[in-house]
């Protein structure tokens, strides 16, 4: 199967990404995303003590694929979830995803996210508008 399509039929895919004290998995886990696979990321940070949210501002001030959105206080996944889903629909985008930026994960620990390896797979026929849930295991034995 050939993934490779053409900037006119691209899809624009937006990974929300919620963060809490992620200031050491946050830039490795954007590196291997982009690596894999033209997406935009959404950072929700929830005023992380340490620093992650402005890390995030750090690298979209220099890179236009990541948006960062501060929350002031903790509110949890979920809520960053619906927050990301809302941008999403207010910006355009043809799918939705998540992902933990708890990089290592077992097959027996996953996380409902985005795999860059499914995203490639769904690539061609991604024209309509879908919610994508996905694991962070591509199940070929090997996590991102």
């Amino acid at each position: 199967m050939n993934a490779t399509v053409d900037a006119a039929q691209k899809p624009r895919i937006l990974v929300i990404v919620a963060t809490y004290n992620e200031l050491d998995n946050l830039p490795q886990l954007l590196q291997r995303l982009w690596d894999a696979v033209d997406v935009d990321v959404l950072v929700v940070d929830d005023s992380s003590p340490d620093g992650t949210g402005e890390l995030a501002d750090r690298i979209a001030a220099d890179d236009a694929r990541i948006t960062v959105v501060h929350r002031n206080e903790k509110g949890g996944v979920a809520s960053a979830h619906l927050l990301g889903f809302r941008h999403a629909l207010a910006h355009g985008y043809d799918r939705v995803c998540w992902r933990s930026t708890q990089i290592s994960r077992t097959r027996r620990r996953t996380s409902l996210g985005c795999s860059p390896r499914a995203l490639l797979r769904t690539l061609p026929w991604a024209r309509a508008p879908r919610l994508e849930a996905g694991s962070s295991d591509d199940h070929s034995g090997a996590t991102w």
